[in-house]
């Protein structure tokens, strides 16, 4: 009978830092002179090749050419698509999805993280030798997330068989920060042997509708793609009506097209079109794209109501990106525009000013904004409108309007029958924000509570952390030491033990950096600085000492769910449980202040828990979104949940057989997840949609049928006699809590 999870084989993670990329350059002259000094059989077989000779026209272009090559699936879209179809009471919807992707983090960084992981092991698995890019030539960008991934690569590809490389030609553009190392001579470089446009590996499906087109030099792939030679890649861009048609009858090729679309762009060109591959762009995280391909159309638009689209599409992906200061320079609508068209561009520009401490520029905006939208039409639109607006008012200094913009949404909150939970914790967290600074802090405790409890279950990494930042600092604003040491040192245990800690939603970065908002998050070092002096000042004030640390094997801390073997401990007190393994474990960072807060943290804890000295790998547990335990029985059915027999809880030492193990689990309490936020009763499935983040989910069988009687039963003893006695239930029960559908609690 399965009681416990299993642990599950993780992709490794890749050890990063803040140092330049190291790369190897091969000058091309042709592709057996590359072989040779390559060193390989054959370059289809050993080596991954990605073209961004003529730029980057899909987000994540490098990712997709590889995993095409790799045979592996690509990700899919990561954000909503920003279009005027959607500038109604839909675009509510489309701002709580950009809510989400914001909360959760860089979206680009996290695909790229996750994804190279994926290629890492394929790479490996497959034995290849190179991965070799082709870069931009001039006039051309890489895109900001095709040097994440390479980076990332880079450093994954570090102590494997398997090496990065350019394939560097006349005029190509290397990043100013790269280490680019020629291990043979640069020769004569070859003159343009031609000029074909179409950008990227050639995809087996376009051969035929191109082949008179294609150079004869051309490397064919092992998947049927085709590199184009450097050197047949010329600045003359001849013929893109013939391209652009040929391109218009392949499926699958619209993002080429763009290209050749562009370049004949006039008032009479398909703008729809454009517009919508913009979109897609910006969906895939090709953010940089989107904007190039719009202000492309803006150059060329005489019609004003077309025009104020293609700005209003703008304006909207500059807020959902954080470009304040581009927002606010933006000119003001034409008074003869469409109210729906004036509200939207008003509130951009006036967006932009606020967030660039612009505020007093920014209220007659907003003024007008309010008054061209309706709030019947647009309930929801408005409520946003309402918050910003509130912002504002707080920054000119009208404290009681911000507090009556703020209580007014509360208050349309309250009459709603359908909960919208994304605008509850943005009020929640504003009121919070309001109490703080007039000094009503429990009040604003009050409101960070009810904020907080909407991602009950469904936390992600930024969520954690920044929900013990506010309460840390509102402790100490009360003096309250010893709540906020707990507050500090939980805050800095869920900075180390996050996989991926670049990718830190930057307004939980400027948080702790107290930094005005931007596109800007911050560094794993400044941010890791940040939290050393916090709480090591919190620390001091508890008197507690800290020993020097010695030595240069620093600790490690992770996520218990990517724990390779169960650990052997468990401890905690008060406040704070964690697990610990005696076995070193692998750091996700280097860097000086990063390392140092480790060696901090560890160095706290061992103060807090002195049964922890001499372990070596710390795992935290945030109980599917939640928080760390906090009392003896959350760390034991933590350590059930995990495999971990031995527990050390404030002076008590506890241990279980399996068969202990298994009376708790008995034992245990069965409730419905408070990430749930309603549930669709359909004849023999239920859908369940949930507060925040996570998609729609299906059940049917055994699965719906826990759903829909687990409130009839005490413990999971009672569920499991009501099932027939079927021992699959407790994998059924585990697969549900994984999936935030129940919570499982002693």
């Amino acid at each position: 009978m399965e009681f416990a999870k299993e642990i599950e084989r993780v992709l490794p993670n890749i050890t990063r830092s803040d140092e330049p990329v190291r790369i190897s350059g091969f000058h091309f002259e042709s592709w057996d002179r590359l072989q040779q000094q390559l060193g390989v059989d054959r370059l289809d077989e050993s080596c991954l090749f990605s073209d961004l000779s003529m730029g980057a026209w899909k987000g994540h272009w490098i990712l997709h050419e590889l995993c095409l090559q790799l045979g592996i699936d690509a990700y899919s879209y990561v954000q909503p698509l920003i279009g005027m179809e959607k500038e109604g009471e839909e675009y509510a919807s489309v701002i709580n999805r950009l809510i989400d992707n914001e909360s959760i983090g860089d979206q680009n960084f996290l695909i790229a993280y996750e994804s190279c992981k994926r290629i890492l092991a394929e790479i490996q698995a497959k034995e290849i030798a190179w991965v070799l890019i082709v870069p931009p030539a001039l006039g051309h960008s890489w895109e900001p997330e095709n040097e994440i991934l390479l980076r990332l690569l880079s450093q994954g590809l570090h102590g494997t068989s398997c090496q990065l490389g350019l394939l560097t030609f006349a005029g190509a553009v290397v990043p100013g920060d790269w280490q680019v190392s020629h291990a043979y001579p640069l020769g004569d470089y070859l003159p343009s042997a031609g000029s074909f446009p179409v950008a990227g590996l050639l995809d087996a499906g376009l051969l035929p509708r191109l082949q008179d087109r294609i150079p004869a030099s051309s490397l064919r792939l092992a998947g049927g793609q085709l590199l184009i030679p450097p050197s047949a890649r010329g600045k003359e861009w001849t013929d893109p009506a013939f391209f652009a048609n040929a391109l218009r009858e392949q499926g699958g090729a619209a993002h080429l097209r763009v290209v050749f679309e562009l370049q004949q762009l006039t008032s009479a060109s398909d703008i729809a079109f454009l517009q919508w591959e913009a979109s897609r762009r910006f969906s895939e995280g090709g953010y940089g794209i989107a904007l190039r391909i719009l202000e492309s159309i803006r150059a060329e638009m005489r019609d004003a109501l077309k025009l104020a689209g293609v700005v209003s599409q703008i304006q909207n992906i500059r807020i959902a990106l954080m470009y304040f200061s581009a927002a606010a320079e933006e000119a003001a609508p034409e008074e003869n525009l469409p109210e729906d068209y004036k509200a939207s561009l008003y509130q951009s520009k006036a967006w932009g000013l606020v967030m660039t401490n612009r505020a007093q520029e920014a209220e007659p905006f907003f003024e007008k904004a309010r008054s061209y939208l309706s709030k019947e039409r647009f309930p929801r639109v408005y409520l946003y409108l309402l918050n910003i607006s509130a912002l504002n008012k707080l920054k000119t200094g009208e404290l009681e309007q911000a507090f009556a913009f703020e209580k007014e949404i509360e208050a349309t909150l309250a009459e709603q029958k359908a909960v919208d939970w994304h605008i509850r914790y943005i009020n929640s967290i504003n009121l919070a924000r309001l109490y703080k600074k007039t000094g009503a802090y429990d009040l604003a405790r009050t409101y960070y509570l009810k904020a907080f409890e909407v991602n009950n279950s469904l936390k992600v990494e930024s969520d954690l952390l920044y929900a013990n930042l506010c309460f840390a600092q509102l402790e100490e604003r009360q003096e309250n030491h010893k709540t906020a040491f707990i507050f500090w040192l939980r805050t800095c245990l869920h900075w180390l033990s996050n996989e991926a800690p670049e990718a830190l939603a930057p307004r939980v970065a400027q948080a702790v950096l107290a930094r005005v908002l931007s596109d800007r998050g911050g560094s794993v070092e400044a941010i890791s600085a940040q939290l050393k002096q916090a709480l090591l000042a919190s620390a001091q004030r508890m008197h507690i000492r800290i020993e020097p640390w010695e030595g240069e094997n620093y600790p490690s801390f992770c996520r218990i769910e990517r724990a390779e073997e169960p650990p052997d401990i468990a401890l905690g007190t008060a406040g704070i449980g964690v697990m610990a393994s005696s076995n070193a474990g692998q750091s996700v960072y280097e860097g000086v202040h990063y390392r140092s807060l480790q060696a901090l943290c560890y160095r706290v804890l061992c103060s807090l828990l002195p049964d922890l000295v001499g372990y070596r790998s710390i795992y935290t547990d945030s109980q599917f979104g939640n928080e760390l335990p906090v009392s003896a029985k959350e760390l034991i059915a933590s350590c059930i949940r995990h495999r971990v027999g031995k527990v050390v809880f404030a002076e008590k030492k506890y241990s279980f057989s399996e068969s202990e193990q298994m009376r708790f689990l008995m034992s245990s309490k069965v409730a419905i997840c408070p990430a749930i936020a309603s549930v669709d009763r359909q004849k023999d499935q239920i859908r369940v949609y949930f507060k925040r983040y996570r998609t729609p989910v299906l059940l049917s069988g055994l699965e719906k049928w826990v759903l829909e009687n687990v409130h009839r039963y005490a413990d999971v003893r009672q569920l499991h006699v009501a099932g027939n006695g079927e021992d699959r239930l407790f994998s059924v029960l585990r697969r549900l809590e994984e999936k935030r559908l129940i919570t499982i609690y002693l």
